[in-house]
């Protein structure tokens, strides 16, 4: 087990937190700056009185108040950086006390609600040592179960009225090539082989419990964010693996999306590179994460911007019109929801209220494990898991279980300027 000692090591010089401290007084009401630095102080020297345990909650408890006020987006990142700060102090209380659990937790909640403040990822390394000592000893056996199903064909997801062919496929093609013949007309196409060389087509269930089944992650529960029922929560990554991915008929539909898991838990981060075809410094390109079981869908919809969809494990189901098709798809009129189709099934639209969906023309295909997906900014797409997630397992014996996990790497545009996102 992880002891205060090798937590003490992990911090920056007590030098270091106290001046970032005292950077954030424009944002502190009167007193909580002194108490940041006062709690900051009392740690380094191994004082863990009560006094320093109830400041550190209070500073915590009191950032929290001020990150639930308002639009999430006009939060200060100062704020953020300062509620990420103001957790270590219940971080240190915490391991002192040997309640590694409530460490752990509190670096989650920092990570997500919080913003970096140093270059190290300080919070997520030290997360990733605690959740390590947490599951030393713990097998995650139980977790397999031998489900395998064949791909199914594309042909099986189409209506006779539909105007689809199927999406161009190359192995692994020249960036000229690819810049030339899909960026620059905004054409979508499956690029197979570019992601060979990843260690992260070797994960499996396991592994990824091993080393982040102790790990607070969000979790989106419906089958898609458009019905009326879907909601958000957070909840340990065992308990949503227990809950929502093994079980073949699972209560609830539940998903991780649009989540950057690799700084969560950044020693899986190790495990895959930026591919070339990102056409960004690999420190330019967001990076999101995507694991869910079989039937979750993401709704016909549009992104600003564009993206490499890897495929690490299983299969999808995904769907694609050009931006030129917009007309025919039916976009909701404004708000949050501009960038979604009103045809809310478009395996199975109502034509009555969509006529003109059926003159939409489109390209359709299915990804495995490897595949890499283009998707042009402004493309529309639906996509659909499917059930097939083969996995090796840690003693080499192939496994599968209901569950996909993707990794989406969205390039730069060559013809826009501007920083892309990056979706694992």
């Amino acid at each position: 087990m992880m002891d205060i000692q090798e937590l003490r090591v992990a911090l920056p010089s007590h030098k270091d937190l106290v001046r970032l401290a005292t950077q954030f007084s424009p944002i502190l009401h009167p007193g909580f700056e002194e108490m940041l630095v006062f709690v900051i102080e009392e740690l380094f020297e191994d004082r863990f009185s009560a006094e320093v345990q109830e400041k550190s909650a209070a500073l915590v408890d009191y950032i929290w108040e001020r990150l639930n006020m308002g639009h999430w987006a006009d939060i200060p990142s100062d704020l953020r950086r300062c509620y990420s700060l103001s957790s270590l102090g219940k971080i240190v209380t915490s391991a002192r006390n040997k309640d590694w659990k409530s460490a752990l937790r509190a670096c989650d909640m920092a990570l997500m609600m919080g913003a970096p403040f140093n270059e190290e990822n300080l919070l997520g390394n030290l997360a990733d040592k605690i959740c390590a000592s947490l599951t030393e000893n713990i097998s995650f056996e139980a977790f397999v179960k031998d489900s395998r199903t064949p791909f199914p064909e594309v042909e099986s997801f189409r209506k006779d009225f539909m105007l689809l062919e199927e999406l161009q496929r190359l192995e692994c093609p020249s960036i000229e090539t690819f810049v030339r013949d899909f960026v620059v007309p905004g054409k979508p196409v499956v690029i197979e082989k570019a992601v060979e060389h990843w260690t992260a087509r070797e994960w499996s269930l396991q592994r990824l419990l091993k080393l982040a089944g102790k790990r607070l992650i969000p979790v989106e529960l419906g089958s898609k964010y458009t019905d009326e029922d879907w909601s958000q929560g957070l909840m340990l990554f065992e308990d949503f693996v227990s809950k929502y991915v093994v079980p073949e008929n699972p209560e609830q539909v539940a998903y991780l999306a649009q989540f950057d898991l690799f700084a969560h838990v950044p020693c899986l981060r190790d495990d895959f590179m930026v591919p070339d075809y990102c056409l960004q410094e690999p420190e330019k390109v967001d990076i999101n994460a995507w694991f869910g079981p079989k039937n979750t869908v993401s709704p016909l919809h549009t992104d600003p911007r564009g993206n490499c969809f890897v495929q690490v494990l299983g299969s999808k189901y995904v769907r694609l019109y050009c931006k030129e098709e917009t007309p025919r798809l039916y976009a909701h009129d404004e708000g949050l929801l501009s960038n979604t189709s009103r045809v809310t099934d478009a395996e199975n639209p109502d034509l009555v209220e969509f006529p003109d969906f059926k003159l939409a023309a489109g390209y359709d295909c299915v990804l495995g494990p490897g595949d890499l997906l283009y998707i042009p900014p402004g493309c529309w797409h639906y996509v659909k898991s499917l059930s097939t997630y083969l996995l090796p397992s840690d003693d080499a014996i192939i496994t599968s279980f209901f569950g996909i996990l993707d990794v989406i790497l969205p390039p730069a545009d060559a013809c826009n300027s501007g920083k892309k996102t990056l979706f694992v």
